[in-house]
């Protein structure tokens, strides 16, 4: 059973950090950089990364960038995807880089544009987090199991509107199973800006069972204070997006924001892979990439092959325990085929069941 715990805590006791720690590393002949998330100074460091990766001076796309010391001693290797030059590993943000700032200490929040509906003027802005655990580096930014949406609209009164919020919804957990293998929550949040919003919409969505919870409805009464409903917190989108799980059991340590978490962490839980992410890494490599994906199996042929249909088709190779419903696959995919080395049946949708 998954437990949804919401803290309402007074916004006058959150405190924005202002320090963003980070150095910029370039190749020797300063034509790519990254964004190198740290609180040390890192004079004379540089990188080496293949320049077809780079894009207007940064790291872009799918890389592998290898970090050496003034003495020419690789240091660290960062492998996976980036975005503007800020590592998100195996996130593979693609938009236009927003706004970064640091919503409490020792972490940091990447707001980027995810997506833009023009029909209905709305302009989807996802949130990624880097954290720094004590005495280690930085995180990349990652935006799950929990997906953080800020959604720019020009009327504050269309969250009303329930139409409305079965659009953002729909969308929300488009991109919440695209982007994260076994989503948890996502979490909506509503505005007329895109940066430094005051959010005057909150909607926590479980991703299994659909159901939604609104934590905040739309007011508007912008203007008085004293008909403002009082979970309505006049604060930065970063700072109530912002929950970190500490610890390696199930207890989690809340930030003074409005926000929902399931009590399940990384620490505990293997993050298995999206396939979307592993068909684009197939293409940037040319390669066949080996991976860990939950699916579910819609047909299996009497020669124990199968096709699935979510979260796409694809064909899966000869495995003696194929059979229909969802599953975490492992093997090496290429071109729309896996070639199955383990399999494990799940009971519950998008394997939340399956560590």
């Amino acid at each position: 059973m998954r437990y949804i715990l919401f803290i309402v805590l007074n916004f006058l006791s959150c405190t924005v950090f202002a320090a963003l720690d980070e150095v910029i590393i370039s190749n020797e002949d300063k034509t790519c950089a990254i964004h190198y998330l740290t609180t040390k100074t890192k004079f004379n460091w540089t990188i080496k990364v293949d320049t077809k990766n780079c894009k207007n001076g940064w790291v872009d796309g799918y890389a592998s960038v290898q970090l050496y010391s003034p003495r020419k001693e690789q240091m660290e290797t960062l492998t996976g995807f980036f975005n503007e030059g800020y590592w998100t590993d195996t996130f593979p943000a693609t938009g236009q880089v927003i706004e970064r700032t640091s919503p409490e200490e020792r972490t940091q929040s990447l707001s980027f544009l995810l997506g833009k509906d023009e029909e209905a003027n709305i302009t989807y802005i996802g949130q990624l987090r880097a954290v720094q655990p004590e005495a280690r580096p930085y995180s990349a930014f990652q935006g799950c199991p929990d997906l953080r949406i800020l959604i720019v609209v020009q009327k504050r009164e269309i969250f009303q509107n329930i139409a409305f919020q079965d659009r953002i919804v729909q969308q929300g957990l488009k991109w919440a199973h695209q982007y994260c293998s076994a989503p948890d929550i996502l979490a909506l949040f509503g505005a007329t800006t895109p940066t430094q919003p005051e959010i005057i919409f909150q909607m926590q969505v479980d991703t299994i069972t659909g159901d939604r919870t609104i934590i905040s409805p739309v007011s508007t009464q912008k203007n008085n204070e004293e008909n403002k409903p009082s979970e309505i917190r006049e604060e930065k989108a970063d700072v109530l997006l912002s929950v970190e799980p500490q610890e390696e059991n199930a207890s989690v340590s809340y930030t003074p924001s409005l926000v929902a978490h399931s009590p399940k962490t990384p620490e505990t839980t293997k993050e298995k892979e999206i396939l979307s992410h592993l068909q684009i890494l197939s293409k940037i490599k040319g390669t066949p990439v080996k991976g860990r994906i939950a699916v579910h199996i819609h047909k299996v042929s009497l020669d124990n092959t199968a096709i699935t249909d979510l979260p796409e088709k694809i064909e899966l190779l000869y495995h003696p325990n194929m059979k229909e419903g969802w599953a975490v696959v492992e093997g090496v995919l290429n071109e729309g085929k896996m070639q199955v080395s383990s399999i494990q049946s799940c009971q519950q949708e998008w394997c939340t069941d399956v560590p």
